[in-house]
């Protein structure tokens, strides 16, 4: 088995065994590498392990992330809920081990690894500069219809999706032409709430490299205002939101339902 660090050239190769890997999501995409290399300019360490034909067998997305005062942490992965190792268990052991030997070459203090789940392999491979603490929160599978995943509601979830419909809210799905309208609801509701917010060009960058498989969703009023919106991030049978908002002017109208 060979170890090494992924090149732009092996992206078609990444992707396409992620797609055939039940454990992967979305943050896992070759896409993610390439946002925050433009976006933020952090230097990315992809690990991918390949069998004695040249088949690729596993991967390990690292992102070297330098905080202001000069410290360097290999984190998998950075702005999103996980990250981490694919493969089989001998696999994900050969991409630790090189994981540790980077982080040496690089001079990083820490490795987070997070995971989407408890994993064994790393749990027992983890020395201590190894960090999983991080967690997803999961909703629900769907059903094999819409309709079937409607009766599925409480009653009061059901009245609260109704209100903006009969208060004519129409949800748009779409691209970087929606781009501006969720960055004027998402920074408004954060600047609301106290908290800093990635660049717009972080989002442009995503949606630019996940071509097909990102979406913003931004929910208008009948005058054509933006009230909620959201990015839809989505990979096999897996669809993440990693950010979303409402304008809390327009509550009463459960834009966000």
């Amino acid at each position: 088995m060979i170890i090494r660090i992924a090149t732009d050239s092996d992206q078609p190769a990444w992707d396409a065994y992620l797609s055939g890997n039940p454990d992967a999501g979305p943050y896992h995409l070759f896409a993610w590498k390439t946002a925050v290399e433009r976006a933020y300019g952090h230097k990315a360490c992809y690990l991918l392990a390949e069998d004695g034909s040249g088949s690729l067998v596993g991967t390990l997305p690292l992102i070297c992330f330098r905080m202001p005062w000069g410290r360097k942490t290999l984190i998998s992965l950075p702005y999103c809920d996980y990250g981490g190792p694919l493969g089989s268990p001998s696999t994900q052991q050969a991409l630790l081990a090189e994981c540790r030997n980077l982080a040496q070459k690089l001079g990083a203090s820490e490795i987070e690894l997070r995971c989407p789940a408890e994993n064994p392999i790393v749990e027992s491979n983890k020395p201590s500069q190894v960090l999983s603490h991080k967690v997803r929160m999961l909703l629900l599978p769907l059903p094999g219809s819409s309709e079937a995943l409607w009766k599925g509601f409480k009653s009061k979830l059901r009245s609260q999706i109704r209100r903006p419909q009969k208060e004519g809210l129409e949800a748009r799905l779409g691209g970087l032409e929606l781009l501006d309208d969720f960055y004027r609801v998402f920074t408004t509701n954060m600047r609301a709430l106290g908290s800093p917010v990635h660049a717009r060009n972080w989002f442009e960058a995503l949606l630019s490299n996940f071509r097909n498989a990102a979406r913003v969703c931004v929910v208008y009023l009948k005058t054509g205002e933006p009230v909620a919106a959201g990015i839809v991030l989505a990979l096999n049978k897996k669809v993440c939101i990693p950010w979303a908002s409402s304008l809390r002017t327009y509550n009463r109208l459960a834009p966000n339902e």
